[in-house]
């Protein structure tokens, strides 16, 4: 099982525990060979920067830094930064392509990328219909030195059709697209994930790991997750501190799933029929 976990670098890390995820990670490992954006879809929570690293990591760009930009946050020098990057690979005003790698960070990060306000949606879309025309027709598209992945909800389709989103720009994005299922519907990570977080998060914080109780488990196989792999790492960070009173969320019965009802439903089913 330790081999279903990758590791990506600054405490971050990929699982590849189930079926939907191993396919993931094929796509990833092809579309990382190929220098074209990726756009990457999914619920908040579920993973969705994560493999943007994994497919950093994939490609033969991973001795090269990578630019993460939230596109919520309000406009600064962080996406400045990451337009700018774009800017140096572009052909020049006289039309001719730069000879030399002057970008810094060679794949940028667009999270969220619905969040881009009208006019920088506009600069990144010239900047990728730039580097495209500056490519040869012989380069097998090795001239253009940097790469755009973006990350964005599954609504995005709904502002391209509600016009606050450029569908030119979706066009560049959505010709590769991955999908992160879910984590209700990858129920099979949810021990590994419980597993690994509980170890990473006890060294974070030199305490020793906890053991989860068959109650704990039970609810989180139980709980439709509806934050995702971060939900699921918030709760054992509280597990760790707080054992079995973490378990407090709400699962998909209308009722909050405690330890007295799991242990209640537990020695019903286990009463003799009269």
């Amino acid at each position: 099982m330790l081999n279903a976990i990758e590791e990506l670098g600054e405490g971050l890390f990929f699982v590849c525990a189930g079926g939907a995820m191993r396919q993931l990670r094929i796509q990833a490992k092809l579309l990382a060979k190929a220098n074209v954006p990726v756009l990457i879809v999914g619920e908040k929570g579920s993973g969705k920067e994560t493999a943007a690293r994994l497919i950093h990591k994939l490609s033969g760009r991973s001795r090269n830094p990578i630019l993460i930009v939230d596109c919520t946050k309000p406009y600064s020098r962080v996406l400045e930064r990451a337009l700018s990057a774009l800017a140096a690979v572009c052909p020049a005003e006289t039309g001719a392509a730069e000879t030399s790698l002057s970008a810094e960070y060679q794949t940028v990060v667009l999270k969220n990328i619905v969040g881009l306000s009208p006019e920088s949606q506009t600069q990144v879309l010239n900047r990728m219909a730039g580097a495209s025309s500056a490519r040869p027709a012989n380069s097998g598209g090795d001239e253009c030195r940097f790469r755009i992945l973006a990350t964005c909800g599954e609504s995005i389709e709904m502002s391209v059709a509600g016009g606050s989103f450029s569908a030119e720009l979706y066009s560049y994005l959505s010709a590769f697209t991955i999908y992160i299922p879910p984590l209700r519907h990858r129920k099979d990570e949810v021990s590994l994930l419980l597993s690994h977080f509980m170890n990473q998060i006890a060294c974070k914080y030199d305490l020793s790991p906890r053991l989860l109780s068959g109650a704990a488990h039970f609810a989180c196989q139980a709980h439709s997750w509806p934050g995702n792999v971060k939900e699921l790492e918030d709760f054992v960070k509280r597990y760790l501190i707080t054992g079995e009173e973490a378990i407090a969320f709400q699962p998909l019965q209308s009722l909050p799933l405690t330890v007295e009802l799991v242990n209640e439903n537990s020695s019903q089913e286990r009463k003799p029929p009269n």
